[in-house]
C-alpha cells in the first residue's frame, strides 16, 4: 500500500488526462427561475436549470432540474407549499478515481459511475405562532436512481485482483451505483426572533430510506 493507504497493484491507473476530464464536471448551465404571486395570497413558482456536464470518459450529457412549487396563503398567520422537483448530481473526482483505506476496509473508486438522479415532492405549511415566533411542518417523498455508495464485494484473508492483501476480517468496496433507492420523512422546525435581524431556530427530520433494486448487490434491497 501507498502512503495514502491505496492499494499499489489497484488496477485505476490516474493520469492528467482522465483526472482532467473528470475535473469538468459542468460545462455549462442555464438557471432560469421565477415568482408569480397574485393579491399576496397565491403565488407559483417555477425553477429550470439545465446543465451540460461530463463525468471522466463518459460522453457529455444534458440534464434538466426543473422545479414547480405553489404557494397558498391562508391568512396572515397560516401559508402552505406545495412542491415537485427533479434534480442530478454527478460523480466526483474521489468517486471516481480515488482509492482510500480505513482500518482494514480498502474502497475502490470507478470510473464508470453514472449520474445520481433524484425525483421528489412535498408540502410544507408555516404559521406564525406569535409575532416572534414560527412553527414549519413539511412532509416529503423522494425517489434516488443510481445513487452512489460503497459496496462490499469480497471479504479477507486473501489476496485479491484489485484490492491486493486483505487481513483476516478485511473487506474489499467498492464505489458502485444503487439503481433505486426510495425515502420519506417528516421535517419540522421553530423560529424566535429575539430582536431585529437576529433569530435563534431549532429543527429536527425524521428520514425512512429502503433500497428498491440493487442490481450489484441484490442483497441490499429492502433494506
Amino acid at each position: 500500500y501507498n502512503e495514502g493507504g491505496a492499494p499499489t497493484d489497484s488496477p485505476t491507473t490516474v493520469t492528467p488526462l482522465n483526472v482532467l476530464a473528470a475535473a469538468v464536471t459542468s460545462l455549462a448551465a442555464l438557471e432560469i427561475d421565477g415568482s408569480h404571486f397574485q393579491d399576496r395570497r397565491q403565488g407559483l413558482h417555477v425553477a429550470i436549470q439545465v446543465d451540460v456536464s461530463t463525468a471522466g470518459s463518459q460522453a457529455t450529457e444534458f440534464r434538466w432540474s426543473p422545479k414547480l412549487g405553489l404557494t397558498h396563503r391562508l391568512n396572515s398567520h397560516l401559508s402552505a407549499h406545495a412542491s415537485a422537483y427533479s434534480a442530478f448530481r454527478a460523480p466526483t473526482l474521489n468517486e471516481l478515481y480515488r482509492p482510500f483505506r480505513v482500518g482494514d476496509t480498502v474502497t475502490l473508486g470507478n470510473p464508470a459511475l453514472r449520474p445520481e438522479r433524484l425525483l421528489g415532492a412535498d408540502i410544507a405549511s408555516r404559521w406564525k405562532a406569535h409575532r416572534d415566533v414560527t412553527l414549519r411542518a413539511r412532509l416529503f417523498a423522494n425517489q434516488l436512481r443510481d445513487a452512489v455508495a460503497n459496496v462490499s464485494e469480497v471479504n479477507g484473508p486473501g489476496i485479491f485482483p484489485d484490492w491486493g492483501v486483505l487481513p483476516a476480517g478485511g473487506i474489499g468496496a467498492r464505489r458502485e451505483n444503487i439503481d433505486l433507492i426510495r425515502s420519506r420523512g417528516v421535517e419540522g422546525g421553530v423560529e424566535w426572533e429575539f430582536a431585529k435581524s437576529c433569530a435563534v431556530s431549532l429543527g429536527w427530520i425524521y428520514t425512512q430510506a429502503r433500497v428498491v433494486r440493487a442490481g450489484v448487490q441484490p442483497a441490499l434491497e429492502g433494506r
